[in-house]
């Protein structure tokens, strides 16, 4: 496996610990599962609505910050 080299908000950070704790899980784990659940919403939303799903990311990439 190759590392995404991204820098993630405190918000971020404190949102994966608290999942860690609930679910019994490291880290990697939570990341890896957030990642593909989301990659997989967001090729559903593009092959539904292109122009829609590129409003939807640039708008979840700011609330994530």
């Amino acid at each position: 496996m190759r590392a995404f080299s991204v820098r993630h908000a405190d918000s971020q950070h404190l949102k994966v610990d608290d999942l860690m704790s609930i679910l019994g899980c490291d880290k990697s784990t939570v990341v890896r599962a957030a990642l593909w659940y989301g990659l997989n919403e967001i090729c559903k939303d593009v092959n539904a609505d292109r122009e829609k799903t590129i409003e939807k990311v640039a708008i979840a990439n700011l609330k994530a910050r």
